[in-house]
């Protein structure tokens, strides 16, 4: 085992675990845990992104191209709580 630093000496860590190897390769185990799922969130986002435009463009289609007023103020309203204003 290594040396243990003044600071360290002076306020010793408590671990979970009585072998600090053992703590360390968990604490990476859960590293690398929140790593993957930060990347699957971050995949299912841009899936959602996506998903919003597609949205937001059919609403805008319908808001310009409809005959049909109340289809227009719908799509309207729909645009205005997804944050576009000025239509």
């Amino acid at each position: 085992m290594g040396k243990v630093c003044k600071k360290h000496a002076e306020h010793p860590v408590t671990i979970y675990s009585q072998c600090i190897g053992c703590e360390l390769e968990r604490m990476t185990d859960e590293l690398r845990n929140a790593k993957e799922t930060s990347k699957t969130w971050q995949a299912e986002a841009v899936v959602q992104k996506k998903q919003v435009d597609k949205l937001m463009a059919a609403l805008l289609t319908i808001y310009q191209e409809s005959t049909d007023e109340g289809a227009r103020d719908c799509a309207a309203d729909a645009l205005k709580q997804l944050g576009i204003t000025g239509i």
